[in-house]
């Protein structure tokens, strides 16, 4: 029937607002909120571990521009220092003022009355048994702590003496040589055992 029909239609209609309204009530009283997501746990430690690095990072070229500055400071007071605040080193001493220190030192030493007579002896007597062309011993002289040698040679027995016997007993315990320009003989300076010729002990 026609009237039917048209209830049916309005009741369709109604319903239909109904369930319009009922739609826009939801979206009006529970918006959609939406949240950021957090973040996961893994995520956060890397994060911290990464700040954590930065941070070391940060020091340590703090440090290198530290020592930059102060390598830079003395730099700059290093040029800035006088020419006449430098201290040269002294200059080695020459086989003529070692002659001579050694010289002063034989006079200034007492005689040992039982050490250097038996140098003495001993050098006496090595020279003894060499033939004369090997060599001459004008005089030894020894006193606490050292002994003076002049020795007399033809030829080229100077050299011979100096590669063979030199080293050897009693010529063992080093020795400091120099020409004696006057009389063109060997000075042969040695020291007691356990004792220098650079200094007294």
């Amino acid at each position: 029937m026609p009237w039917m029909k048209l209830t049916a239609t309005v009741v369709a209609l109604a319903a239909l607002c109904v369930f319009v309204l009922t739609r826009r009530n939801v979206a009006t009283t529970s918006p959609d909120i939406r949240r950021e997501p957090e973040p996961a746990p893994h995520t956060a430690h890397r994060s911290a571990d990464a700040e954590r690095e930065l941070l070391s990072v940060r020091e340590q070229v703090n440090l290198l521009e530290d020592q930059v500055r102060n390598l830079s400071q003395r730099s700059n007071a290093a040029v800035a220092a006088p020419a006449d605040s430098e201290v040269e080193p002294a200059p080695a001493s020459s086989p003529s003022q070692l002659r001579t220190t050694l010289d002063e030192r034989m006079e200034e030493e007492a005689s040992d009355a039982r050490w250097a007579p038996r140098e003495q002896k001993a050098f006496e007597s090595f020279f003894a048994e060499l033939p004369a062309s090997a060599g001459k011993l004008v005089r030894a002289e020894c006193r606490e702590t050292l002994c003076k040698l002049r020795i007399r040679f033809e030829g080229e027995a100077r050299g011979r003496f100096e590669t063979e016997r030199l080293g050897t007993a009693p010529f063992d315990k080093g020795g400091f040589l120099q020409t004696d320009e006057t009389t063109g003989e060997l000075l042969l300076y040695t020291a007691r055992e356990g004792h220098t010729l650079a200094a007294t002990p």
